[in-house]
């Protein structure tokens, strides 16, 4: 591997943390763990054996599952096993969509029981129809009954069918929070949900569904799509240019994919990226729906990857071999496709906004996921309740017509908390940093002497103590705004300068030790110094 690949865990016992962290140094090379879920870590470990209501509603868990399709969840056992050193990590094999979820099944149709029963016992679960207080969770069509009274007395959430064929189609369990049953929905019946399960009445086809979940704020699907095609891609072309490389008898005029290798190929990938198995796919088909709006993405660089073509003599032998792969894996995308019509979430129902300083294209996914959400777009001077600024716009911003001037950020907040929270993180506002040199810059934050301080040296910076949206944008703010003066690391060692924590550490015997506090610790011990964000930016700001 030409980089490191950052790992990080979530519900793991101190233990099994420093277990984890010593087979990572000694036994996978280029593999750095990181406590903290940066935008660089791409494997998440878990205990899928240990307590799930410690990883399986971690912050950690619940990010990645919605929104970090990039993401692989990888069990410590597989891990820790001695048949896998030496491998590359992020190769080992992932967790199922159910893995080791018992999940009770109360009070559904036959032929949807059936279904779920099959989906989840061959996905890694354990379905059941009798509830005790170690069930994961329970699945009905009614709000009512001794298992859903019990439930609700034990704390195990209560879905509706969909969330099992989404968390199917996601590959990993989805927050049960946006699938919680509130309501009866026996005998809903909606079109176009499941092929080929159709019961005919007179010329017409009806089929009955269950979506009565917030599918759309329970994943990105726009971009996990993406990233599967991506994926998928990107492995072809690696395959394509393998076989042309190590095969001298390639004819480049006439070379194509076998047939049978095509089918081999794809049907790896579908059980890769969790898109169900070829034998689920005949249990229960599941019409893909058209692009979702996606929440706003934390890094708006969604270019396709460079194509391999370069390295190959010919040019055309790439389109010829994605025709080919067209031909005998892809379905007929001529079919006729009917979209199913999610509910639209409220969280920004009573505001209106109005976006300033942005490209086309980031302009144009910001209003969809602003209006997916409830809030309405104005492109007039008349007044609004949010003017919306991109975050790297560095100029003053004269408003007199709005209630709030804010960036993305504070949009990605709202959703994410679910609650609109006004007067709540400073970086959630245009920030105006002034044009100053590193050696100022390091007067201002590190309090150096003028005679001492390292002019031309950029910061060495780690962040600590974040969770969720606050992480990544906090960590897009430091690597990317303050590019000019700070070298962004995502492992705190002796090297680094400067601690942004979120919360100073009190040092009080009664407080956590988290990872924020021994970092702070350490800080203390290697004479770094430590600031809370925000009298960071004040410092900077000031």
């Amino acid at each position: 591997m030409s980089s490191d690949t950052f790992i990080t865990s979530t519900g793991l016992s101190d233990t099994e943390k420093s277990e984890l962290e010593l087979i990572v140094r000694e036994r996978y090379a280029n593999t750095t763990y990181s406590p903290d879920l940066t935008t660089d870590v791409k494997v998440l470990v878990i205990n899928k054996r240990g307590s799930h209501n410690i990883w399986l509603k971690s912050r950690k868990f619940m990010f990645v599952a919605s929104f970090r399709p990039d993401i692989k969840v990888i069990d410590l056992r597989e891990i820790c096993d001695s048949d896998n050193f030496g491998k590359d990590i992020s190769e080992l094999a992932s967790i199922k969509p159910f893995e080791n979820l018992k999940v009770s099944l109360s009070r559904l149709e036959d032929g949807m029981l059936d279904k779920i029963r099959l989906i989840i016992n061959n996905n890694g679960g354990k379905a059941v129809s009798h509830l005790t207080n170690d069930t994961d969770v329970l699945i009905s069509m009614v709000a009512e009954g001794q298992r859903y009274v019990a439930a609700v007395k034990w704390g195990i959430p209560v879905v509706s069918p969909d969330w099992c064929f989404d968390t199917l189609e996601r590959g990993l369990p989805l927050n049960t929070v946006f699938y919680k049953l509130s309501t009866n929905v026996t005998n809903i019946v909606r079109r176009l949900n499941f092929e080929n399960d159709e019961d005919k009445v007179g010329s017409e086809f009806y089929v009955k569904t269950y979506q009565l979940g917030r599918r759309d704020q329970a994943c990105d699907w726009e971009k996990l799509k993406e990233w599967r095609d991506k994926e998928s891609d990107r492995q072809l072309e690696s395959y394509i240019k393998s076989r042309v490389q190590s095969d001298p008898q390639c004819s480049i005029e006439g070379a194509v994919l076998p047939t049978n290798v095509s089918l081999s190929a794809n049907n790896d990938l579908k059980r890769k990226f969790g898109k169900g198995d070829t034998d689920e796919d005949d249990i229960v088909k599941i019409r893909k729906s058209t692009k979702t709006d996606a929440l706003w993405d934390s890094v708006i660089k969604k270019k396709k990857p460079k194509s391999v073509e370069s390295a190959l003599s010919s040019p055309d032998l790439l389109k010829r071999m994605m025709m080919k792969k067209k031909e005998v894996i892809v379905k007929d995308t001529k079919q006729e496709k009917k979209p199913i019509i999610a509910p639209k979430g409220s969280i920004l129902g009573a505001y209106t906004f109005k976006l300033e300083h942005y490209t086309d294209d980031e302009r144009h996914k910001l209003q969809k996921v602003i209006s997916k959400f409830g809030g309405k777009i104005t492109e007039d001077e008349s007044p609004c309740d949010f003017k919306v600024i991109n975050y790297k716009f560095n100029d003053v911003i004269a408003d007199t017509c709005s209630r709030y001037v804010v960036t993305e950020f504070a949009i990605e907040r709202f959703i994410y908390n679910e609650r609109v929270d006004f007067d709540q993180c400073l970086w959630c506002k245009p920030l105006i940093i002034p044009a100053f040199t590193t050696k100022e810059f390091r007067i201002r934050i590190l309090q150096e002497s003028v005679d001492t301080v390292k002019s031309e040296k950029k910061v060495k910076t780690c962040i600590s103590g974040f969770q969720g949206t606050d992480l990544s944008q906090i960590e897009r703010i430091v690597k990317e705004k303050l590019e000019n003066w700070v070298e962004f690391s995502p492992i705190f060692d002796k090297s680094c300068e400067l601690l942004v924590v979120e919360r100073l550490s009190s040092h009080h015997v009664s407080s956590p030790i988290t990872n924020s506090v021994r970092k702070q610790n350490l800080a203390s011990k290697w004479g770094v110094r430590v600031l809370c964000f925000n009298d960071f930016l004040k410092n900077l700001l000031e």
